[in-house]
């Protein structure tokens, strides 16, 4: 499986959009997985038969996780985000299938499944707490969280859960896994649209091509996906292959309608490219109409040309194909009517029947060649591959349309998906003005929040240094109704209101905190303990004591004399505190019960 995952890097890796995903057996039994497994990318091939991915497909092979037997694939979507959300919701359409089944999927974010829902999410779930909590199962997305009752004790696995273990949870007590309808909806938000944007993401395109690539593509339409690639990143090295071809040569160019995905038409379209002279691509000044498709065309051959030369011209048939496992997957195929009722034999029926070897071959684990140290080597194997079996064919019948003028070809789809209007500039700036009043209010509210809490704190301290105390303890006054005392939201609620100052608009936090009656009777009386007063705070503001508090920034004197900001050194020290403390209460949390506040960290 190292072989499988390690040969899916790009051939210049500069892309770290990889998802990696698994599909775990909830009755595992060794003697059916391989069954499961042909039936499960039977089900994914019928679902995308007529789509051309981006990039990589989807793909599963036998494997293991944490010790627990699974299928598991990789698949670099590249720039093409939109293939993520087609393997998330082909997971749901397996796990909904093989009801024992349950799935995983991360990429370079972690659990995207969470960051898609991350305004419903609890408060304790978050990077650190999410490992083996997150699943697919059912079509639904199910967190394993930790028991919230003495009943959910032995169902619900206590502290950070093994694999092993959520995945039992999910199995028995799937009725408290499963998320909210909220986190769920965030993920049918995005996979709804499926299966009918498959259709809307392939461009069928007609292009100048030599006709050996036409019946190429004809059998396996996913290798137009790894040209385009190899078109799209190449470099010097690569067009020293392109300068005379060998392969493909342009003499041999037909019309053919091509089908690939809109991402990488768009990657076609934006690069201008100028063909070598000795290569024969030029294409002539007076093509007119024609440009288009010959200038599509010549960078497509220049993409099969640059695979082919990476990959040794010298086949190795040693490894036999396993015709056995390839009947068995596709009777799994007749099963879910993948050929539509075509009649064998048939155009469609050959390109149907093409589609599924070509996915068969790619992704099942007895036909991977451990010799292809990259993609671009075990691709170009393919593609050379596909040529000799051609050519032995004596050029059989194709199902694509192959004409010599354009004209004669059926009409391309239109790209205008690709220009922004005035109406369509329109409408997205409303949608964004939209999202971000929304986010304004919820962060007014916010703030005002979090500015209540930070007065209840210093109010509340306030009273509490004006009760009375004996040798039982202070005795408490008023409402002593718990609070909820969040440490994040507090220092959240610092930085806004004070900015490490105080706000001009809400004034100090409270001009008289610590203050007393009897404080005031002496304040000004005794002029002597004043000058002495006065006398230390001199001494002390250049020591490390001194400068270790937080000095008012809004007075005018001078920087070493400015006064201490009370109630912000405070609150600092509260913070400070609380963020010492570990699962044990300490002084802080005592003192604040004893304050009516609840700390929530």
């Amino acid at each position: 499986m190292e072989e499988i995952f390690g040969s899916n890097l790009s051939r210049k890796t500069i892309s770290s959009e990889i998802v990696k995903y698994e599909l775990f057996l909830l009755q595992s039994k060794d003697a059916v997985a391989e069954e499961i497994l042909i039936e499960c990318l039977a089900h994914a091939t019928s679902l995308t038969k007529d789509y051309v991915w981006h990039n990589e497909g989807f793909n599963l092979a036998l494997g293991s996780c944490d010790g627990v037997p699974c299928f598991e694939g990789s698949t670099d979507f590249g720039d093409f985000i939109e293939d993520e959300w087609i393997i998330v919701w082909l997971l749901q359409q397996i796990t909904l299938k093989f009801r024992n089944t349950s799935a995983r999927i991360r990429d370079a974010d972690g659990e995207f499944l969470l960051v898609e829902s991350a305004d419903f999410l609890p408060k304790w779930l978050n990077i650190d707490t999410a490992k083996n909590r997150v699943f697919i199962h059912n079509g639904s997305v199910h967190i394993v969280t930790q028991p919230s009752n003495p009943g959910q004790i032995g169902k619900l696995p206590i502290g950070q859960p093994s694999l092993q273990a959520s995945l039992k949870s999910i199995q028995y007590h799937p009725t408290l896994t499963q998320a909210d309808a909220s986190i769920n909806g965030c993920m049918e938000k995005r996979t709804a649209k499926f299966p009918g944007a498959l259709v809307e993401y392939v461009q069928k395109v007609n292009v100048f091509i030599p006709e050996m690539i036409a019946r190429v593509l004809d059998r396996d339409k996913s290798l137009v996906s790894a040209a385009i690639g190899a078109f799209y990143l190449r470099d010097p090295i690569d067009l020293r292959a392109c300068r005379v071809f060998k392969e493909f040569v342009p003499s041999t160019r037909v019309w053919s309608q091509v089908s690939m995905n809109r991402c990488g038409y768009a990657q076609l379209m934006q690069q201008v490219f100028t063909a070598d002279k000795r290569s024969g691509y030029a294409i002539p000044k007076n093509s007119g109409n024609d440009f288009k498709g010959m200038d599509l065309g010549s960078k497509i051959a220049h993409g099969f040309e640059i695979l082919c030369s990476s990959c040794s011209a010298s086949l190795d048939d040693s490894n036999a194909f396993d015709e056995q496992a390839f009947q068995r997957y596709l009777s799994a195929l007749r099963t879910r009517d993948y050929f539509c009722g075509e009649i064998e034999g048939s155009k469609r029926h050959q390109e149907l029947m093409y589609n599924a070897r070509s996915y068969f071959v790619k992704f099942s684990s007895e036909n991977v060649k451990s010799d292809c140290p990259s993609v671009s080597k075990s691709t170009g194997r393919r593609i050379l591959e596909l040529k000799k079996e051609i050519s032995s064919d004596n050029f059989s019948t194709i199902s694509c349309p192959v004409r010599e003028k354009r004209s004669e070809l059926p009409p391309e789809d239109e790209d205008g998906w690709m220009y922004l209007d005035d109406e369509k500039l329109a409408a997205l700036l409303s949608g964004m003005q939209s999202g971000f009043e929304k986010l304004g209010k919820s962060q007014v509210k916010q703030d005002r929040e979090e500015e209540t809490n930070l007065n209840d704190l210093s109010e509340k301290m306030q009273s509490f240094i004006k009760n009375v105390s004996d040798y039982e303890g202070v005795e408490q006054c008023g409402d002593e109704s718990d609070v909820n005392f969040d440490p994040s939201d507090f220092e959240n609620a610092l930085r806004r209101l004070c900015n490490f100052g105080v706000s001009e608009e809400n004034g100090s936090l409270s001009d008289d905190f610590l203050s007393s009656d009897e404080d005031s009777d002496y304040d000004c009386k005794d002029d002597e303990v004043v000058g002495a007063m006065e006398q230390m705070d001199a001494e002390l503001a250049n020591t490390a004591v001194g400068k270790s508090f937080v000095k008012d920034s809004d007075a005018d004197e001078n920087d070493d004399y400015k006064p201490v900001d009370i109630d912000l050194n405070l609150v600092e020290n509260f913070l400070q505190s609380c963020e010492s403390e570990t699962d044990t209460p300490g002084a802080v949390t005592t003192l604040l019960q004893s304050l009516g506040l609840k700390s929530n960290g």
